[in-house]
């Protein structure tokens, strides 16, 4: 009777262990999903946003010619700040506000790999919104500005 009882507790303990480990694999590998997940996720979707952040040249063609524009981004979660720097010349190198002239960008977003932000120039008295978007191809930049002259391509790359 005592080997009895004996055995009874033994085989107890060990259906009782072996559904301890049973839960324990089970939350084990719910772990590992949930890890797993929450890495690709946080993985994937700043990859992009992160290459966004830095240094770019932009490099756009006018009536006037060729320019280049430099464009300094930051990227905080979906929000991208930063400015815009480039020599306003003016109109036959006189007069217009020429020289250097910084524009904050506002209303800056990004979502994987499309962006928009806004830049308002301002010289003379005057200002103007120029929308940028478009998208971001490893070290390339391409998309639109629309403002006052209607669309314009332009493309940007990582400076030199």
């Amino acid at each position: 009777m005592l080997l009895r009882g004996l055995y009874f507790s033994l085989v107890t303990l060990e259906k009782e262990s072996l559904l301890q480990k049973e839960s324990l694999v089970k939350h084990s590998a719910l772990l590992t999903t949930l890890f797993t997940t929450a890495m690709l996720t946080m993985a994937s979707a700043p990859a992009a946003a992160q290459n966004l952040a830095g240094v770019w040249e932009i490099t756009r063609e006018t009536g006037r010619g060729t320019i280049v524009q430099t464009l300094t981004l930051a990227v905080e979660g979906s929000t991208v700040t930063g400015n815009l720097e480039f020599n306003f010349g003016g109109r036959g190198g006189g007069g217009g506000g020429g020289g250097p002239q910084s524009f904050p960008v506002s209303d800056g977003t990004v979502n994987g790999n499309q962006f928009s932000f806004t830049i308002t120039l301002s010289f003379g008295g005057n200002s103007f919104d120029q929308m940028y978007s478009g998208t971001i191809d490893g070290e390339t930049l391409s998309g639109t500005i629309r403002g006052g002259r209607g669309d314009q391509p332009f493309t940007a790359k990582r400076p030199e």
